[in-house]
This record gives C-alpha cells, sequence and structure tokens, in this order.
C-alpha cells in the first residue's frame, strides 16, 4: 500500500513538472526540480542513516 501511494506521488509529481514545462513556466519547472532534487537527496541520506551498520 505504502508502495503505491509513493508510486502515484511521483506520477503525479512528474506530471506537474512536465505541465509547468509544457506551458514555458522556466522559474517555476527550475524550482520544482530543485524541490524535487533536495527531496530526493534528504530521503537517500535518511535511508543511509536509518540502514548504516553503525546502528546494530
Amino acid at each position: 500500500m505504502k508502495k503505491m501511494l509513493l508510486l502515484l506521488a511521483g506520477i503525479l509529481f512528474a506530471a506537474l513538472g512536465y505541465y509547468l514545462g509544457v506551458q514555458g513556466n522556466e522559474k517555476w519547472t527550475i524550482s520544482f526540480l530543485f524541490v524535487i532534487a533536495a527531496g530526493s537527496f534528504l530521503s537517500l541520506a535518511w535511508l543511509m542513516v536509518k540502514h548504516s551498520p553503525a546502528q546494530k
């Protein structure tokens, strides 16, 4: 269930990014991509810390 929600959210974010790009609104498209990149980086960092061998 959680994976389905994450997949749906990813599809919606991709659709929103594509829509902004098609509209030619460059400022919002770049801001949107920056937020996505920052979120991905923070998620990856959190997963690496959560599953690090030092925690065990």
